[in-house]
């Protein structure tokens, strides 16, 4: 009984930038030593911008497991560190994603009291619908979303409060911002009904319109927005709610179609204009949790919403 006896200590698994923010934010709220588990998916910049913010962020990393999607040779050299380093006992089990097959395997390795799910983005919408119908009160979160919390052992709000005492500074709102998204490289809207989007925010600016790339845009679409002289490419190599804390700006407007960040920027600069983008093109059929984003985005005070249709000049 002894082996299996529970200590207050907390697993943690991620691997995307905002899953790292929840985490660091969970970490700071919980009276509880951790073991942080980080994958590395060696693809695009993702690995690059996690990096970055560990050290910022001064996290203790228990182990990072390289699992390339769809390598079975990496999935079984990951789970094995993962034994050899991981504990057999928590007290809670703390998963970036509801959708990550590798963190649920992972979970399943170790004894645990609690399964807490933190925020994966807006696919923590359409997960929290798949627990309220499949899986009720098997599940505890953290997350900035209105979830249905009648479906959770427990639910704490994520307003990130931690992050913004450690780094918001009072200063003067700057900038407006546009937050990428690899909707073009998804065939989800063509470059020509981007390009339009992105203009027609741009051209209701008072200055130049700051684009922020996707980590997984494609060259060709982050190119074609940089021959405008009111649009300027600013590439990060952080999580954009992060840089906006560490360089102290306060955002002014934020532009996005069905972008994360247009909810965490929300809580974190709740006086910045989040404008919503509503393309006549887009292909909304794409995305099963398309209204589901569309009604957690009218939970947003003054949030505005913007039709793009193809009469627009470009």
């Amino acid at each position: 009984m002894a082996f299996w006896k529970v200590k207050n200590r907390a697993l943690l698994i991620v691997e995307t930038p905002f899953q790292l923010l929840c985490a660091y934010e969970y970490i700071q709220r919980i009276d509880s030593e951790y073991d942080l588990f980080i994958r590395k998916s060696m693809v695009g910049i993702n690995d690059e911008q996690i990096k970055m913010m560990i050290t910022d962020l001064d996290l203790k990393v228990t182990a990072f497991l390289h699992v390339k999607p769809g390598c079975n040779k990496h999935l079984i050299i990951a789970s094995l560190k993962f034994l050899f380093y991981s504990r057999r006992s928590y007290s809670q089990v703390v998963l970036g994603s509801f959708f990550s097959g590798l963190q649920q395997f992972l979970a399943t390795l170790v004894f645990k009291k609690k399964l807490v799910l933190l925020d994966d983005g807006v696919a923590s919408l359409l997960a929290d619908q798949i627990i309220r119908e499949k899986h009720p009160m098997h599940y505890s979160a953290f997350s900035l979303f209105h979830l249905d919390k009648s479906s959770y052992c427990e639910y704490l709000t994520n307003d990130f409060r931690n992050l913004s005492a450690k780094y918001l500074q009072d200063g003067p709102r700057q900038g407006s911002f546009f937050i990428g998204q690899k909707l073009v490289e998804i065939g989800a809207i063509s470059l020509a009904d981007y390009q339009r989007t992105v203009l027609l925010c741009a051209e209701s600016c008072q200055d130049v319109l700051y684009y922020i790339p996707h980590r997984a845009e494609s060259e060709n679409t982050i190119n074609s927005l940089s021959k405008f002289d009111n649009i300027k490419i600013l590439h990060m190599d952080v999580a954009v709610e992060y840089y906006f804390l560490k360089n102290n700006i306060y955002p002014i407007n934020v532009y996005s179609i069905i972008s994360t960040a247009l909810f965490s920027i929300n809580c974190l600069f709740p006086s910045s204009k989040i404008v919503v983008l509503h393309p006549a093109e887009l292909k909304r059929s794409l995305f099963v949790h398309y209204q589901l984003i569309q009604e957690e985005f009218l939970k947003i005070s003054d949030v505005v919403f913007l039709d793009v249709d193809s009469t627009c000049a470009n």
